[in-house]
């Protein structure tokens, strides 16, 4: 298997694959906690009964031992101490190398030894157990169940999609990684009802869904490729339209190699998509950057022969100023000359401008849109990209992603 997704990615992959099967096979009714207030994945069911699933991928261990599931068992005991009432089960989730997929009861001998602990991590969490434990009902309410490998698993999590009322979508490019890219984003909400989640709640979700978001978790599937020349193919007929509006957003902090990379980029976007006098929207490049930081990479763009407005007259941001319609000048069918070439905006600085005047296109690359900015109206294009590389080759300025 080619994957570029380490282990401690590859475990959250493993733990969003589990949580979209659980939701796929769920009940009317029953509602689904990602990142849940018991474990890593609660259910709670029509008839009020809760299943605790916690998830661990042990790819590299080429054995099992007891000492693997210590810590897990351990807090689940803790939280079965504090539990009042018998409607709470655990579930723990593993795949583990030398192990064949079912399930299993967990054994008194693994939960005595588990207690026993000289760990000194472990130990604090048995202290914490809250006495009189009752093992043999804890022991009645843990069910181990031995997981396949993660590629098994997503095909496992596209089959159950495929059997969902979906308008006919491309499961494997577009419905699963948005899937995939919804429960991480949903993990990572504080408010618990944001983390809540129905087979319904995910069936209509998906059912506005056409194009492939770019994510970190997307771009770590087995399928990287071929979701990446999906999306090139979703963006051409959207950048290929001279007419259009288009905004993009940057957060430098999450783009390798931006500061060198950053002025190349728009020079080449400009060479390839405004200059030429049928393309005569200006595009706009929004940075998450503060005004001097901005400020240098106008220039260096200068040094390359694009000139911006930045919207600022005598050291003060104007709106009107910013928005004004270049002047250009036009001998058969070539630019000869234009007072500027791109807008450019320190997004710190001032960044709720946007939303003042609409674009048609807004690319953002990014993992997160920012909730400042207002995208109704807007057709959005997410590309988490990691690298320029892979940027370059969505937006066609570039043969290959590597």
């Amino acid at each position: 298997m080619s994957r570029t997704a380490d282990h401690t990615i590859k475990g959250f992959l493993y733990q969003f694959n589990k949580t979209l099967l659980d939701l796929t096979n769920s009940d009317e009714g029953d509602v689904v906690t990602v990142e849940g207030i018991i474990e890593d994945v609660d259910i709670v069911k029509v008839d009020g009964n809760t299943s605790a699933i916690q998830c661990k991928y042990h790819e590299t261990k080429s054995s099992f031992t007891d000492s693997l599931i210590y810590k897990p068992v351990l807090q689940m005991a803790e939280t079965f101490s504090k539990q009042s009432g018998n409607n709470l089960s655990f579930i723990l989730y593993l795949h583990c190398g030398g192990k064949k997929l079912g399930t299993e009861k967990l054994t008194l001998e693994t939960l005595d030894k588990a207690l026993a602990t000289s760990d000194q991590a472990l130990v604090k969490i048995v202290s914490r157990i809250a006495q009189p434990f009752d093992k043999k009902a804890f022991l009645s309410k843990v069910q181990l169940e031995f997981g396949p490998k993660i590629d098994d698993l997503e095909n496992d999590v596209k089959q159950a999609l495929e059997e969902l009322p979906l308008r006919g979508a491309d499961i494997d490019c577009v419905v699963y990684p948005n899937a995939i890219s919804k429960i991480a984003k949903m993990s990572s909400y504080k408010d618990l009802d944001k983390r809540k989640l129905t087979k319904a709640d995910l069936i209509n979700d998906l059912n506005k869904i056409n194009t492939t978001l770019l994510t970190k978790w997307t771009l770590s599937l087995k399928n990287k490729a071929k979701i990446l020349q999906l999306s090139k193919k979703q963006l051409a007929t959207n950048l290929n339209i001279g007419s259009s509006s288009r905004y993009f957003f940057f957060d430098k902090a999450e783009l390798f190699d931006f500061d060198n990379q950053i002025v190349t980029f728009i020079y080449d976007y400009i060479k390839a998509y405004h200059s030429k006098p049928k393309q005569a929207q200006t595009p706009l490049f929004i940075i998450n950057c503060c005004r001097p930081e901005m400020e240098k990479i106008e220039y260096r763009l200068y040094q390359k022969g694009i000139k911006c407005n930045s919207g600022h007259v005598g050291g003060r941001f104007e709106e009107d100023h910013f928005f004004r319609d270049p002047i250009v000048k036009v001998l058969r069918s070539t630019i000869l000359e234009r007072d500027f070439d791109a807008r450019i905006l320190s997004f710190i600085d001032s960044g709720t401008t946007l939303n003042n005047k609409k674009c048609d296109d807004f690319i953002f690359v990014t993992s997160k849109i920012p909730d400042e900015i207002e995208t109704l109206d807007t057709n959005v294009f997410q590309l988490g990209v990691e690298n320029f590389d892979e940027l370059k080759f969505v937006m066609q300025l570039r043969g290959t992603y590597e």
